[in-house]
């Protein structure tokens, strides 16, 4: 299998990950980007929609 991140860099990223597992988490955050995220899409697909159903 071809490996396209070296192992020290893999290793270092898994470290991280672990020490980042037990830090809060911002429920807020989450619920005020999320419906940012789904009006954009919203609004990319309103302007989307005309120029597909020519």
């Amino acid at each position: 299998m071809i490996r396209f991140v070296p192992s020290d860099v893999t290793a270092e990223r898994r470290e991280a990950a672990i020490k980042a597992e037990g830090q809060p988490v911002s429920r807020t955050g989450a619920a005020f980007i999320v419906p940012v995220w789904v009006l954009a899409a919203a609004a990319f697909l309103l302007w989307l929609w005309p120029q597909v159903t020519q």
